[in-house]
């Protein structure tokens, strides 16, 4: 098999993958919120469920807004692709997700960010992650986070610079799920990874078009 032929089996893989690890959830509904072993200090891991669709585990990203006081809880909510106002005054409103919070939480959602059979291992990180996200969303005021104490805010400062981390993400595969209870109150935003309005598929069709292609020029 040539060099050519690998590369685009690479992509067709790799866009599959990625397909699978995004969630399938209508854009508003109702979802069924939980605390995990590996929720801590207010914030994530939670769990999200969807009756009737897909479930996943989630990080909060506005740290002042409740939330983890009314868990295990059912909300309202609507796929946005900023937060919401938020209702603290030390709440970063309407805030457009940034390059390493969408980084971080894809690598997580893939499980490639740390090992999420390690329970021990995994509260701790998680407990980490959730900083980190909090820090790069600009609410991270008080809790020392910097990229010598916190591996996951070293891993993208190192890939973007700080700066760039923490400029507004140009992919847009993962959105904020904005929870709200029965009054219409806003209780809090986090992370969710769907599906790319088609992208993954365009790119997965271009590389199994290019496969056939070497094919028939190899036969």
């Amino acid at each position: 098999m040539n060099n050519t032929l690998k590369v685009l089996l690479a992509i067709a893989t790799f866009a599959g993958a990625s397909a699978a690890q995004a969630v399938s959830i209508p854009t508003s509904g109702v979802a069924d919120v939980s605390k995990t072993d590996y929720s801590a200090s207010g914030g994530g891991e939670f769990h999200v469920e969807v009756t009737g669709y897909d479930s996943f585990y989630t990080f909060c990203v506005q740290r002042y807004e409740p939330l983890s006081a009314l868990l295990d809880g059912t909300f309202s909510y609507t796929i946005a692709g900023s937060t919401s106002a938020g209702t603290h005054v030390k709440t970063a409103p309407n805030n457009v997700l940034s390059e390493g919070t969408v980084y971080l939480y894809r690598k997580f959602v893939a499980g490639a960010l740390y090992n999420l059979a390690d329970a021990v291992a995994r509260k701790s990180n998680s407990i980490s992650l959730q900083k980190a996200i909090w820090e790069l969303e600009g609410e991270g005021a008080g809790l020392g986070q910097s990229s010598a104490n916190n591996a996951f805010l070293a891993t993208v400062y190192g890939l973007f610079g700080e700066a760039g981390a923490k400029a507004d993400a140009t992919d847009k595969t993962v959105k904020v799920l904005q929870l709200w209870d029965s009054q219409n109150n806003d209780l809090q935003d986090v992370l969710v990874y769907v599906p790319d309005s088609g992208a993954t598929l365009a790119l997965l069709g271009v590389a199994l078009v290019g496969t056939a292609f070497i094919r028939r020029r190899l036969v």
